[in-house]
């Protein structure tokens, strides 16, 4: 009798026990992800921080223009250096490609008005010979 009593009171002891320790458990756990989730947000914070604390100097934005737009300060002058071509035989889409230094970005945008006010299909379609529309069997009737 003593041992199903003490069996029963720990079936009674378990079932309340176990559902509490199982939510405890999970709480751990999201718990320990929103830590490593702020964590994660605090080292991006400072990352971003020190790179616009870059930004607001002034000789990081200078090397940046040299770096990104080929900016020269005044009395500079601009060099490229360009090693010798690897393969001699490229073709001449390739080697547009290649062209160094690459053309300032006001150039491209004004070629590129250029070729599509004068597309090269124009070109091609003014060589091709013209049918008439109507022919002299229709003009009779």
């Amino acid at each position: 009798m003593r041992l199903l009593a003490v069996t029963l009171m720990l079936g009674i002891v378990a079932m309340v026990l176990v559902p509490n320790l199982l939510q405890w458990s999970d709480q751990r756990r999201e718990y320990r992800a929103a830590v490593a989730q702020t964590e994660a947000a605090q080292q991006k914070l400072e990352k971003l921080q020190a790179e616009l604390d870059n930004w607001s100097d002034p000789n990081h934005i200078s090397a940046q223009a040299r770096a990104r737009l080929g900016y020269v300060d005044p009395g500079e002058t601009q060099f490229a250096v360009v090693d010798a071509p690897q393969e001699a035989a490229q073709s001449p889409d390739e080697a547009e490609a290649l062209e160094w230094p690459p053309k300032p970005w006001n150039i491209q945008l004004q070629e590129a008005l250029l070729e599509v006010d004068d597309p090269p299909a124009v070109k091609e379609a003014a060589n091709v010979p013209t049918v008439p529309l109507s022919t002299e069997d229709d003009t009779d009737e």
